[in-house]
C-alpha cells in the first residue's frame, strides 16, 4: 500500500509513465474548453463539498471511488458508428424486488433519501452515488457510470444529470457525451432524470430526450421548485415533491415500470451512499 501511495504521489506531479500492478499509469494534463467556465460548478463555486455528507456514509473504501475516476476513456473509434436511438416499447408493471443505482451530480442528494423510503416501502434496495460537479463532459469521458453498474448490478438506473451544463455552448460536443453514457447503459433499464432548471437552458435537456426517448427521460425543468441558499439546489421539501414526481412518472409513463407505492411514513433514514469528489477523470478530453 505505501509502494502505490508514493506511486500515485509521483503521478500527480510527474509527466512520467508508469506501471502498478500491469496497469500503464501516465498523467493526464486537462484544458477545458471554454464554454466549461459557464458550469454550474463555477458559478455557484460548488466545488466545495458540504462536509455534512462529503463521505461514503456505508464507509466505503477511498479506493472504489479513486479506481471509478481512473478509468479509461471511450475510444473515438467506437464512435465512428452513430448510436441509432430504438425507443423501447412500454414494459408491464414489475412488481418484484428491485435494486435500484441512483447516480449523478449534487442535485440528486435531496432525491435519494425520499427514494430509499420508497424502496423501504416497497421491499427493494438501492444505492446512492453523488459525483460532485460532474456533468456528461465527466461521465461521458470514463466508465465510471459502468464500473458502478458492474460493482452493484441494479435493475434499474436512474441517472440524475445535467444541471451543471445549463448554459454551455458546446452543444456538439454535449450530444457526443451523453451518446457515451447512454452507450454504458446498455444492456440496463435506466431512466435520465433531466436537471430541475432554474432557468432555461442552451439546449442540454433537448439533447438528454433526443438521445433517451420520452419513456427515459424525465422532465424536470418542468416543475416549479423552491431552492436553497444558491438559488440552484432544491430545498430538502421540493427535492422529496420531485422525487413524488419522478416516481408517478416512473409508475404510469416510464418504459419501465416498477411497484413505487406512496411511502406510508416520512421517516428518515440514510440511503447506502457513495461520494465522488469534484474532481475531473484524467481521461478528460
Amino acid at each position: 500500500m505505501v509502494l502505490i501511495a508514493a506511486s500515485f504521489g509521483i503521478y500527480a506531479f510527474s509527466p512520467w509513465s508508469f506501471k502498478i500492478a500491469g496497469l500503464t499509469v501516465k498523467k493526464i494534463e486537462i484544458n477545458e474548453p471554454e464554454e466549461e467556465q459557464n458550469d454550474l460548478a463555477t458559478i455557484l463555486n460548488a466545488n466545495k463539498v458540504d462536509k455534512r455528507i462529503a463521505k461514503d456514509t456505508t464507509k466505503a473504501k477511498t479506493t472504489a471511488s479513486t479506481k471509478a475516476q481512473m478509468v479509461v476513456a471511450a475510444s473515438p473509434a467506437a464512435e465512428s458508428t452513430a448510436i441509432v436511438i430504438d425507443e423501447p416499447n412500454r414494459e408491464p408493471l414489475d412488481t418484484t424486488k428491485q435494486m435500484i443505482l441512483l447516480i449523478g451530480d449534487s442535485m440528486q442528494e435531496g432525491l435519494r433519501f425520499r427514494l430509499q423510503q420508497y424502496c423501504q416501502e416497497n421491499g427493494s434496495e438501492m444505492v446512492s452515488v453523488i459525483w460532485y460537479s460532474s456533468s456528461s463532459h465527466w461521465y461521458g469521458n470514463c466508465d465510471t457510470l459502468s464500473y458502478f453498474i458492474k460493482k452493484f448490478k441494479p435493475t434499474l438506473v436512474l441517472l440524475s444529470l445535467g444541471a451543471n451544463e445549463l448554459f454551455v455552448n458546446d452543444l456538439k460536443k454535449r450530444d457526443r457525451y451523453v451518446k457515451r453514457i447512454v452507450k454504458q447503459m446498455e444492456g440496463t433499464k435506466f431512466i435520465w432524470i433531466g436537471p430541475p432548471n432554474w432557468k432555461k437552458d442552451t439546449g442540454i435537456n433537448e439533447i438528454i430526450r433526443t438521445n433517451v426517448g420520452d419513456c427515459r427521460y424525465y422532465p424536470s425543468k418542468n416543475l416549479k421548485m423552491a431552492r436553497a441558499k444558491d438559488g440552484a439546489h432544491p430545498t430538502k421539501a421540493a427535492s422529496k415533491v420531485w422525487m413524488d414526481s419522478v416516481a408517478t412518472f416512473i409508475v404510469k409513463k416510464s418504459c419501465y415500470p416498477i411497484k413505487l407505492a406512496l411511502p406510508s411514513s416520512n421517516k428518515k433514514s440514510i440511503p447506502h451512499t457513495i461520494i465522488l469528489k469534484p474532481n475531473p477523470p484524467p481521461s478528460v478530453i
